[in-house]
């Protein structure tokens, strides 16, 4: 599959907006983290289409996005 890119420079900016705050919260677990902690998460994964682009994209802390992987969002649960 070929996912869509969106507004790199926007995606830069969201970015750089929040990796620098103290305390951002993770989509997935709701738990408060450091900003440079966290991943930007594609919620549909590029691995089935998802576009590379600021509508598919939210943060999520390191274990969230381990855990989440390239699952859909409807097939991610935080408990096994």
């Amino acid at each position: 599959g070929t996912s869509t890119i969106g507004d790199r420079k926007a995606i830069v900016e969201w970015m750089k907006s929040w990796r620098v705050k103290d305390a951002v919260t993770c989509k997935w677990c709701g738990g408060t983290f450091r900003g440079i902690e966290c991943h930007a998460d594609h919620v549909i994964p590029l691995k089935l289409d998802g576009p590379h682009a600021l509508e598919n994209l939210a943060i999520s802390c390191a274990p969230c996005n381990r855990k989440k992987n390239k699952k859909h969002p409807d097939d991610f649960t935080l408990v096994d």
